[in-house]
């Protein structure tokens, strides 16, 4: 009978021990388990850092692109304002050069006009020195050949104009040009100041979308 109670005695002291060794153990497996889940948490906000300064990046590097924007539309409109400021004296010197062309082509028309005028002054006269005047004389010929060759030049109107003739279809052309020339300015200055102020507003934009952008990085980036 005496035995049993020291059976049972080492029983306890067994299972005791067992107990200890037990969360011994258990302590040690949950050590590791959180120093696996803060390795995790580490890595995971490493990877959110760097993700967070690859978009910071990227978008700094947009706010390099809209500043080459701005920088590139600022000097395409001062190109625009420059030549919008020169269109009056362009205008005019272009203006004035065509119509010199067109004097110039009025002087010799003119002078061709006056010399068969001459030509046929000089046949009349000659055919009355020699009183070769009448119908089908070579006088009478000659005069009539020059006559045609007037109207040829200036039409049947024996007018210096633009109405008739090789020189009126010359004059009338060049009258054309020159209404044409004008037209073309025009429309050209309207097309460069459309396309300023499209430039305009693109610059705006431009400028609207760098602040936009620039509140957005210092609010979610700090600066």
């Amino acid at each position: 009978m005496p035995a049993i109670p020291i059976v049972v005695g080492v029983a306890a002291v067994v299972g005791a021990g067992a107990s200890i060794a037990g969360t011994a153990v258990s302590a040690k497996q949950g050590k590791k388990a959180n120093e696996i889940a803060q390795q995790q948490q580490n890595l995971a906000q490493e990877q959110f850092n760097l993700q967070k300064e690859t978009q910071k990046f990227e978008l700094q590097n947009q706010l390099v692109g809209i500043d080459t924007d701005i920088r590139e539309t600022t000097e395409q409109i001062h190109s625009y304002d420059q030549w919008l400021l020169n269109y009056s004296s362009m205008h005019t010197q272009q203006v004035q050069s065509k119509q010199t062309q067109t004097d110039s082509l009025m002087a010799s028309g003119r002078e061709t006009y006056e010399n068969f005028l001459n030509a046929i002054g000089y046949a009349d006269a000659i055919a009355g020195a020699t009183g070769r005047v009448g119908s089908g004389t070579s006088q009478a010929h000659t005069t009539e050949m020059i006559d045609r060759k007037l109207v040829e030049y200036i039409g049947s109107d024996r007018t210096l104009d633009a109405t008739g003739g090789l020189f009126g279809s010359q004059l009338t052309a060049a009258n054309m040009e020159m209404q044409q020339l004008k037209v073309d300015l025009a429309s050209q200055r309207q097309q460069v100041q459309t396309d300023r102020n499209i430039a305009a507003e693109s610059l705006q934009g431009y400028h609207n979308a760098k602040s936009d952008l620039q509140n957005f990085i210092d609010r979610n980036f700090g600066n």
